[in-house]
């Protein structure tokens, strides 16, 4: 890493930031595609007859199950902090209800019921729902759209604190970072997700809860990225373009996370998972800055279009995913 000198360029488009924020969501899609052939994921539409064969869709959703709600909290921290210091808190406060609270409540009402729909009609659903329920479905099961209402919680407390005169710019964050989020990890494994244990976080509403109610444990894991990103623009850190520094020890961190969470390990295999889950999103993370910062850094046609278009195709996609999945089961 290196420090440069923000203030310069104030009206600068980050582009590649931008391109970065875009691929995570877009991974997102990939992610729902690949869970039709995993096994044990709780997709509704599964190929089971083919889905243990088809183990590769289950390691390509674990790895980007892994890194990329993580990443996507690190760059959401990141461009918060870029609000705030080019506009104020007022301002930052305005574009998130603006961006994330209102395509949220639009996506409740709209995008959950046809997922709900779908489901029913389809004959998937495990109890019978009562069709006159799906306009409030959003409010029991966010399904895909979580992690919005989770950042909305987060830019709660991080406008908060702000205005108490917090400036998140103290290094002692960027030594915490890491094993407050393997501290809460190892806590997701033992008391989230129990015996059923799997590679990175899932949805992260336990199934007896309100979606309303976010999950202490979860939600404490993805506070120390979103954290770090408002660090590193504090900072004026950018990563450089050695990627591979990120991603290649990144590679036997996943192996061994995944493989102490197989059968036979238990608790134990939960434990020694942990930091290697961790030291995975993290080295992925930083993997990727640099990866993006070497290929989309300079503006093109293709980077633009999908940093403004990801967002909106990630909040319409399950209907369409399911809908696919269904048309080709048989």
């Amino acid at each position: 890493m290196s420090a440069v000198n923000r203030s310069s360029a104030p009206s600068a488009r980050l582009y590649d930031m931008d391109a970065l924020r875009a691929f995570a969501m877009s991974l997102g899609v990939v992610l729902h595609a690949c869970l039709f052939l995993a096994v044990d994921t709780g997709w509704p539409v599964l190929d089971a007859a083919n889905a243990e064969a088809d183990a590769v869709y289950g390691t390509i959703n674990d790895v980007i199950h892994g890194f990329r709600m993580p990443l996507f909290f690190m760059i959401s921290g990141f461009f918060s902090a870029l609000l705030w210091q080019r506009r104020g808190l007022r301002s930052l406060a305005a574009q998130r209800a603006k961006r994330v609270g209102i395509p949220l409540v639009i996506a409740l009402i709209t995008i959950m019921p046809a997922i709900a729909l779908i489901i029913i009609v389809a004959g998937l659903a495990e109890d019978d729902v009562p069709l006159f329920i799906l306009p409030i479905i959003g409010l029991f099961d966010m399904a895909h759209l979580w992690f919005l209402w989770y950042l909305l919680v987060m830019m709660a407390g991080f406008v908060a604190l702000a205005r108490m005169g917090l400036r998140f710019a103290n290094p002692v964050v960027w030594w915490l970072t890491v094993p407050v989020t393997c501290g809460f990890m190892l806590l997701m494994e033992q008391r989230v997700f129990g015996a059923d244990s799997i590679f990175g976080v899932y949805v992260p509403a336990i199934e007896s809860e309100l979606s309303l109610l976010p999950n202490p444990v979860v939600l404490g894991y993805y506070v120390p990225y979103f954290l770090f990103g408002v660090f590193f623009y504090q900072r004026g850190f950018v990563v450089q373009r050695w990627w591979a520094a990120g991603i290649i020890p990144a590679i036997p961190a996943f192996y061994a996370g995944a493989h102490f969470l197989g059968a036979g390990y238990g608790e134990a295999g939960q434990l020694i998972s942990a930091p290697f889950q961790t030291a995975f999103a993290w080295l992925t993370c930083f993997g990727m800055l640099g990866l993006f910062r070497w290929l989309a850094a300079r503006p093109s046609p293709w980077t633009l279009y999908l940093s403004d278009a990801s967002y909106w195709m990630y909040l319409a996609h399950v209907p369409l995913v399911l809908i696919g999945h269904l048309l080709v089961i048989d």
